[in-house]
């Protein structure tokens, strides 16, 4: 073989063990650091009366954060609005 050939030989293997080792270690990144918080509180209001209150508990406890997190699920009756805000303090 030429100089040549053997000189992309190496560039095409090293490049595939480059692109390999920066895949793994993004992999390992991602998981030693991510989410392992699990919700800690689900509160549900469906005053509309449209969702499986259990079924979106079970749901929402399988969900992982970084922090220790509250979630609130709220549906309410009434026409869509813009301004969510305005429309529950009055």
């Amino acid at each position: 073989m030429t100089k040549l050939r053997l000189n992309l030989i190496f560039v095409a293997v090293s490049s595939f063990v480059v692109t390999v080792l920066v895949a793994v270690g993004c992999l390992a990144f991602y998981l030693f650091t991510g989410p392992s918080h699990q919700v800690q509180d689900i509160e549900v209001f469906d005053d509309a009366q449209v969702l499986d209150s259990t079924l979106v508990e079970n749901e929402l406890k399988q969900v992982r954060t970084f922090k220790d997190t509250r979630v609130i699920v709220w549906t309410r009756t009434g026409s869509p609005q813009d301004n969510i805000n305005a429309e529950t303090l009055n």
